[in-house]
């Protein structure tokens, strides 16, 4: 059950058994992450002869929707506007909770059904002890025991028809994020393929199934394709192809693939919104925030130690948790927002990499700009003392992942610096044009984060 409770962003102490206050105070907890994060890339990366033709083929297979999947004449579908049992999956990762508590703190929803792998008496006991659901809405949590990797979503029969004849919108959130991992054709059914598109096939039938229903999914800007008049295209993927040779990890890759899948389940007929979600910060309010996995915090951290960071120009799209919540599922509730569409959801505001110098000054602290060779040494450094951020040397330093990342995926790709209208929502602006507080920036969420970090003694 370890992974089960340090999933969940609600404190030092859900965190406890991997990331307690006192080992990140000393490292230990730290190391441990990166150990696993070394262990992992050695299992997803030593497939020395698969090149970007395969995995050009393989994106090109994995976005066939199997024909079975649509609409059938005459289903029945309830209106959004009456919806009242919602399909919850990830509610144990970074985002679930706070969909958790949205969904619990809508009246029209009586019935939030909880897709989780384990003890489901386990995780309904320590509901009462999460702070995302109140007391008086316990009552609408359902937890099913469930994979989104495994056909019929991992369901027994009985459950699958129950629920298929019930459940009237599907909320996803699930999702395996790690940036090392290479896209390939591994039979393991744990991996980002598996997982982000083998389950978006998955939940597609589910939503097909008996009573047609409508379908939410949390995506990335990474998979962004298109730029249009220097604004991140906020429509359905045009062609396959479009991510051609961009990149070879997984994470980027299986969310262009699933939005594919979803561009194709809409024509066919099934209800779908997906949301393109930025770096996604702690709570707006605290800064509250769950160390363990969280690549940018780690990150930064580590920047703070060592006084590095890399001087090409980097936008940081952001924003925090509980607005990401707020913002999409008013969305997708929403009456006029039409059936099926994609909407870019982050803070229009973006700073780049390089003006957190400004934020480690609030921190005492200098940072120094330095080109990518030296912030490699500076990783090479932490790594040699076991500490914060070094296991992601490979990232950074010898597969330059993130390099690739600026020069070849389409969204850093056609970013110029000084482009302050890069990442405006056109949609967002006309559906809910007060929603971002317009003083704001993304470094000020990143500062927030650090200080709740600082407070807990994690630097």
């Amino acid at each position: 059950m370890i992974s089960l409770f340090r999933a969940f962003p609600n404190g030092v102490s859900v965190c406890s058994q991997i990331l307690t206050r006192r080992s990140v105070h000393h490292n230990a907890g730290v190391k441990f992450q990166g150990s696993v994060v070394t262990r992992r890339r050695e299992k997803f990366e030593t497939n020395n002869h698969w090149t970007s033709e395969n995995v050009n083929e393989l994106i090109r297979e994995d976005s066939e929707l199997p024909g079975h999947i649509r609409a059938k004449s005459n289903q029945f579908i309830k209106e959004i506007g009456d919806t009242k049992t919602v399909l919850l999956l990830g509610s144990t990762g970074t985002m679930g909770p706070y969909f958790l508590e949205t969904l619990c703190n809508m009246e029209q929803i009586s019935n939030v059904v909880c897709l989780m792998r384990g003890n489901n008496d386990v995780v309904y006991r320590n509901l009462k002890s999460w702070q995302h659901v109140k007391t008086e809405n316990l009552h609408k949590v359902t937890c099913v025991n469930g994979n989104v990797a495994f056909p019929h979503l991992g369901m027994s029969d009985r459950l699958w028809d129950s629920l298929t004849n019930s459940v009237d919108a599907v909320i996803n959130c699930a999702a395996r994020i790690h940036h090392t991992e290479i896209y390939t054709n591994n039979d393991s059914n744990r991996d980002a393929r598996a997982v982000n598109v083998g389950g978006i096939k998955n939940i597609l039938e589910f939503a097909c199934e008996n009573r047609l229903k409508h379908v939410f999914h949390a995506g990335t800007f990474l998979a962004a394709s298109k730029v249009r008049e220097g604004v991140i295209a906020e429509g359905w993927p045009e062609d396959v192809g479009d991510f051609d040779f961009a990149t070879s990890l997984a994470y980027p890759i299986t969310k262009f693939v699933s939005e594919m899948l979803f561009k194709e389940a809409a024509k066919r007929g099934i209800p779908c919104k997906v949301f393109r979600f930025p770096i996604v910060t702690g709570n707006s309010k605290t800064g509250k925030f769950c160390l363990n996995n969280n690549h940018v915090m780690l990150r930064y951290i580590s920047i703070l130690t060592n006084g590095a960071i890399p001087s090409s120009p980097m936008p940081m799209p952001m924003l925090p948790i509980d607005q990401c919540a707020e913002i999409s599922m008013k969305i997708f509730f929403h009456d006029k927002g039409g059936q099926s569409d994609l909407y870019n959801i982050t803070h229009p505001n973006v700073d780049i990499d390089q003006e957190f110098v400004q934020v480690a000054k609030r921190f005492g602290k200098r940072v120094s700009l330095v080109d990518d060779e030296e912030f490699a040494k500076s990783l090479e450094r932490d790594l040699e003392r076991g500490t914060n951020f070094g296991a992601f040397k490979n990232y950074y330093v010898k597969d330059q992942f993130w390099k690739k990342y600026r020069c070849h995926l389409p969204l850093f790709k056609f970013w110029r610096p000084g482009n302050d209208g890069y990442f405006v929502s056109k949609k967002l602006e006309t559906l809910m044009p007060d929603i971002y507080d317009p003083e704001e920036r993304t470094m000020d969420y990143v500062y927030k984060d650090l200080k709740f970090a600082k407070n807990n003694g994690w630097f």
